[in-house]
């Protein structure tokens, strides 16, 4: 089974880009970092060492519900009875360990899920940012300090010593013109890491005004948290990206 794996993963590798497996439209892509050590762990399950077999299991449990395509992959072909029973005892466990993951918010990385809300309304919007652990085990991540800020009609950005993260503005319904926008900064000193347990996480306030003067109308907007781009959270295969929000921004 174990070569069986490493050959269809050299063989998908060495396809052309037009005739590798597609995805539906509605699942993300997942990160091929991520992918190839998911793989890795799968194909540990019929590793003759049970340790390497408990724990090839235990860090796909930790990975999360992202493994569930690849594990469903593998099952439509012959595998061992040992490689099926991991498979089913994963995806009965996957629920129990993963009950936080909000539908509402961003795909999950490290363990984290980045949930965007609107705050406020049209004449004082405002965003509420939560970096959540989803699920799995108890995790760590670095605190945000500020958040950079890019308006991607006008091409503006706005960059800090403290940003941790990027708010991304786009306007729908018009152009903005040329802006003047200023980054976000929530505190200023050294990076702090905070532990969280399952299904904990930590929010926060960004005034929409505090960016700048922003004209009228609908926009969309997200984060990016720089989980791997700045090492923020340890062994992140990709930085966390919230869901993507509309926010409506009135004439004061």
């Amino acid at each position: 089974m174990l070569q069986g794996l490493a050959l269809i993963v050299l063989f998908i590798s060495t396809l052309p880009v037009a005739a590798q497996p597609s995805r539906p439209a509605t699942q993300p892509a997942i990160n091929p970092k991520l992918e190839t050590a998911i793989i890795r762990c799968l194909a540990e399950f019929d590793s003759p060492e049970f340790d390497v077999r408990e724990r090839a299991t235990n860090r796909l449990l930790e990975i999360g519900p992202v493994i569930l395509g690849p594990l469903r992959s593998i099952m439509e072909g012959e595998v061992s009875p040992e490689f099926k029973t991991r498979a089913k005892f994963i995806e009965r466990e996957l629920p129990l360990r993963w009950r936080h993951i909000s539908p509402e918010g961003g795909q999950v990385e490290s363990g984290f899920q980045a949930i965007l809300k609107t705050s406020g309304d049209e004449t004082t919007p405002g965003l509420s940012l939560e970096l959540r652990n989803a699920g799995g085990i108890e995790r760590r991540l670095t605190d945000v300090r500020g958040l950079d800020v890019e308006v991607t009609n006008s091409g503006e950005k706005a960059q800090s010593q403290w940003g941790d993260g990027r708010l991304v503005l786009r306007r729908i319904d018009g152009d903005t013109g040329a802006l003047a926008v200023r980054p976000v900064v929530f505190e200023k000193g050294m990076p702090r890491q905070v532990d969280f347990k399952l299904g904990a996480g930590v929010s926060y306030q960004v005034k929409l005004a505090d960016v700048g003067p922003l004209p009228p109308g609908e926009y969309e907007v997200k984060v990016t948290y720089y989980a791997e781009s700045k090492g923020l959270i340890e062994g992140a295969f990709g930085d966390l990206v919230s869901n993507p929000l509309r926010v409506r921004i009135g004439a004061r």
